[in-house]
């Protein structure tokens, strides 16, 4: 075979294989936008439905198969171009727009009258919950009454620990009643017992289950009850979130009255107090209100007071000196009627007033369970040598002669009674 022929052979696949692949579309081409990437070919749909093999036209002579020659439609005459109507130049559109103008002037806010709702109409809407709730009551106490800002406030803290002191008195009754029982040495001892299990893993479990058990039925034995002294904390956990937000939210609004709202050295309540009193003063009350019922814990218990008090002292002070004087003087009256409630329920003229049993200071008390609790006496168990000093006959000698001499003493308290005895009656 001749080369040549080869050569020959192939430069006509060569160039046919070159033109295919140059009409071909580039498929960069359907993921750019860029305008210098061609455009697909259009072919109008005649020539290709011509150029077809069974086409539309083939269709149509075969479903109209007639001896008649086939008549093109005429084409209808366009239609008149309706006339575009400039809305800005329509005066029919223009009527149909309220053209009454909206003031949204500083001056309006600041002149909008204080009614029934007016802090949703400044922004301050809560929807549902317990911030809801607190906005409904301090808005109507400061409607209702006329009293600024600051004397509202006072005036919600107070309605807050009033009706809080049913409760309150019934959770005293049972942290004393749980205080007496962590006196006790077996629920002490238990106490130790389940500590020590929880430590031990999976191997003490059905222990330290037997161990809180009993815990428990000590507590039912004693009356104590876990909701009655939780009722307090559920309440005042929600009632003091909501306060924070609301007042939070009105001073960084900020509510214009609030501005003038205060009183003595923090009229302003929108901004944290210029003398730092008010923060200082609700840090102290709250550690001295933690620190009224020490004496009466147990003593295991206050070590673990103290250092909550030392504790808590700083991260107070830290967290509500930046606060606005609004937010500090909440903190500050709340925590002062707390304080007051908490001496006067630790104090037993009160508690008999109100029908409570006295406190007793730790270590001085009676179980819970039943009879005067006294603590076990230790006997020194160290042996001690008695030094021998006299021999078996010695010791035999020494006793008979207390014993004589115990004798000679009765017989000497009997003459002296005979001698004066007084003289018998006629």
């Amino acid at each position: 075979m001749l080369p040549s022929r080869g050569i020959l052979r192939s430069t006509p696949s060569l160039g046919l294989a070159r033109k295919s692949s140059s009409s071909r579309i580039s498929t960069r081409q359907f993921g750019t936008a860029l305008r210098s990437n061609g455009s697909l070919p259009q072919t109008p749909r005649t020539v290709l439905s011509g150029s077809r093999i069974g086409g539309p036209a083939a269709f149509t002579a075969v479903r109209y198969a007639s001896t008649q020659p086939a008549v093109a439609p005429t084409p209808a005459p366009a239609a008149a171009a309706a006339p575009v109507v400039d809305p800005i130049a329509s005066p029919s559109v223009l009527s149909d727009i309220d053209t009454t103008p909206v003031s949204l002037s500083g001056s309006d806010l600041l002149n909008m009258p204080e009614q029934i709702g007016f802090l949703k109409n400044l922004g301050l809407d809560y929807g549902f919950g317990p911030t809801a709730l607190m906005e409904w009551i301090l808005e109507h106490t400061y409607i209702y009454t006329g009293l600024p800002w600051w004397a509202s406030i006072g005036l919600v803290s107070l309605a807050i620990r009033a009706v809080l002191v049913k409760p309150m008195f019934t959770a005293a009754e049972m942290a004393q009643k749980l205080q007496d029982l962590k006196r006790d040495p077996k629920y002490e001892q238990l106490e130790k017992e389940v500590m020590s299990a929880f430590q031990g893993g999976q191997a003490d479990q059905y222990a330290m289950l037997d161990k809180r058990n009993k815990m428990k039925a000590m507590r039912r034995a004693v009356g104590y009850k876990m909701l009655p002294a939780s009722v307090p904390a559920l309440v005042q956990i929600p009632v003091g979130f909501g306060m924070f937000r609301l007042i939070r939210g009105m001073a960084d609004l900020p509510v214009p009255s609030m501005e003038t709202g205060g009183a003595l050295w923090f009229n302003d309540l929108t901004v944290s107090d210029p003398l730092f009193i008010l923060p200082i003063v609700g840090a102290g009350l709250m550690i001295a209100s933690m620190r009224v019922p020490l004496p009466y814990m147990a003593s295991s218990q206050q070590g673990t007071m103290k250092i909550m008090t030392m504790v808590a002292a700083p991260i107070t002070l830290g967290v509500s000196i930046f606060l606005p004087a609004g937010l500090q003087l909440y903190f500050a009256i709340s925590t002062f009627l707390q304080f007051g409630q908490q001496w006067l329920t630790y104090q037993n003229w009160f508690r008999k007033m109100i029908g409570l049993r006295p406190v007793v200071f730790g270590g001085h008390h009676r179980s819970p369970i039943g009879g005067a609790y006294q603590a076990p006496r230790t006997l020194d168990t160290k042996g001690t040598v008695v030094p021998q000093k006299e021999t078996l006959f010695e010791s035999l000698k020494s006793t008979k002669a207390a014993a004589q001499q115990k004798l000679e003493q009765w017989q000497d308290n009997s003459t002296h009674k005979a001698t004066f005895a007084p003289p018998p009656r006629v």
